[in-house]
């Protein structure tokens, strides 16, 4: 069947690419339907270069997670349309719910470096290629690939806390002023003290490393584990047994308030705090 005709044809083509850059990548697909020039257009690598590093923007994913200059055309449009992909899986399922798991689509298997040890916390950096694992007091990196037949068997990166007793959580984030990834570590010290550390790392470096990037954030536990609740590429939000704090490791700067315990009556997590602008 021929493609019809369209004006959009008789744009020239560096408009057409520049107006591409304000669509979402489901959009650009759908110009395959308008003509034939136009589909040969959406088939640039400029294009779905673009709008794999506008997605990686607008939903904090960690760019260096796609080798942009060395991915084909389909891994490059694959990558931009993923999180669409995820999204309509989950939509399916909930519209259709019953008994079975949603499966994967795909499995990876790591193991452990050493006999006796395990996994007790895992997180992706945004992007989904870089894994983050722990276990006692010790922090691994693992590259796991863009695919799996160039996955890294082992880890890339390790760092061992000092004084640590355990290691309580792991956030992750991309850095909004480098290329570097953010981890963002609670941990316990003699049951006493409860700690954040904020570090950076480079994973496609060709020796990648854990470098504290913040003043280490100390605070007592006070008859219990203080809470990580949530975290951005600049602030931490933090729940104690008596209050609430919100730390920005960039300034290095606090402010905390008391937590309200009436709220438990009223049935309200106090752990969840409520942001208004």
């Amino acid at each position: 069947m021929p493609y019809p005709t369209s004006c959009w044809s008789e744009f020239p083509v560096d408009l057409i690419i520049n107006t591409m850059g304000f669509m979402m990548p489901h959009e650009i697909l759908v110009l395959r339907k308008v003509s034939q020039s136009i589909a040969h257009i959406t088939r640039e690598r400029s294009v779905w270069i673009d709008a794999l590093r506008r997605l990686s923007l607008k939903h904090g994913i960690y760019t260096p997670s796609f080798p942009l200059t060395a991915m084909t055309l389909d891994e490059l449009e694959h990558a931009a349309t993923a999180c669409r992909r995820f999204s309509a899986r989950l939509r399916h399922k909930f519209i259709q719910p019953n008994d079975s798991l949603l499966s994967p689509i795909a499995s990876q298997f790591i193991e452990a470096t050493r006999p006796g040890e395990d996994f007790d916390h895992l997180r992706f950096l945004p992007g989904g290629r870089f894994l983050v694992t722990t276990f006692g007091c010790t922090l691994r990196l693992w590259d796991l690939g863009t695919t799996p037949t160039n996955a890294k068997l082992n880890p890339i990166a390790s760092f061992e806390l000092e004084g640590v007793t355990d290691i309580q959580s792991v956030r992750t984030r991309a850095s909004n002023s480098s290329s570097e990834a953010l981890l963002i570590v609670s941990t316990t010290e003699s049951q006493s003290v409860f700690r954040v550390y904020i570090f950076t790392i480079y994973p496609p470096a060709s020796n990648p490393k854990f470098t504290l990037f913040a003043p280490i954030l100390t605070l007592p536990m006070d008859g219990r584990y203080p809470n990580i609740i949530g975290a951005t590429s600049q602030h931490v939000s933090i729940s104690t047994a008596s209050s609430m704090v919100i730390w920005d490791f960039i300034a290095d700067s606090w402010s905390s308030w008391p937590s309200k315990p009436s709220l438990h009556d009223k049935g309200c997590d106090p752990r969840q705090p409520l942001f208004l602008s």
